[in-house]
């Protein structure tokens, strides 16, 4: 991913958001919060394509900063998250099992 980001190819259009998102879920699936964290962040700076992939960038970003004990950053991003209206299933019912711990959380 990182060589195709590298290569500043337009074949495929503006797809540097999408790369970044890849990037941020592959580290978050290593256990390495930091670099998710940044490219998740830098994903949703550049922006991507569908909304359902802004969602679930926000939902990973939630997750992060609850780790993290940043409980406030947590319910921001979740908060953008819902208002993205994802219209995948997954995505749903990942905002309704979140929902239910945010309500309990300080901040």
């Amino acid at each position: 991913i990182r060589k195709s980001m590298d290569s500043k190819s337009t074949l495929m259009g503006d797809t540097q958001g999408m790369s970044y998102f890849q990037l941020g879920t592959i580290a978050m699936q290593k256990g390495n919060m930091k670099d998710a964290r940044v490219n998740l962040k830098e994903a949703i700076r550049i922006g991507m394509p569908e909304k359902d992939n802004m969602a679930a960038a926000y939902l990973q970003l939630a997750s992060i900063e609850i780790q993290r004990r940043q409980y406030r950053t947590a319910k921001e991003y979740f908060k953008k998250a819902k208002d993205k209206k994802p219209k995948a299933d997954e995505l749903k019912s990942q905002i309704a099992e979140m929902e239910k711990y945010i309500s309990r959380m300080p901040g």
